[in-house]
């Protein structure tokens, strides 16, 4: 029978440089089932997220300059679910420094 793994990473002050959130670990694939970004703010931001396909470097925009208004927070994948393989990254920026915190919840050792 097979056994999961649920985990959670959360990164804090998000700014204008893209941070990484999540790597998949060596040797596995793993299940994006959500991602939340929330505003810390007094105005309106923007965001990006996007994936780093770890085999040809390309970067997938998953969120591009997506609004999130003061004090709100983004569940940026809604019923969708991504499908990452071994050191794909997923990466967060915003448009002004420490502007945005993310919790990423995946199943790791999918196979």
């Amino acid at each position: 029978m097979a056994t999961f793994n649920f985990t959670k990473y959360v990164s804090q002050n998000i700014g204008t440089t893209e941070q990484v959130v999540y790597q998949v670990p060596s040797g596995q694939s793993s299940l994006v089932i959500s991602l939340n970004l929330a505003n810390k703010k007094n105005t309106g931001i923007t965001v990006n997220v996007v994936v780093v396909d770890a085999l040809s470097t390309d970067e997938i925009s998953i969120l591009h300059e997506v609004p999130l208004p003061q004090g709100s927070s983004l569940p940026s994948l809604g019923r969708q679910k991504i499908i990452l393989q071994e050191n794909d990254q997923v990466k967060v920026s915003a448009s002004e420094a420490d502007a945005v915190d993310a919790i990423l919840s995946v199943i790791e050792d999918v196979n």
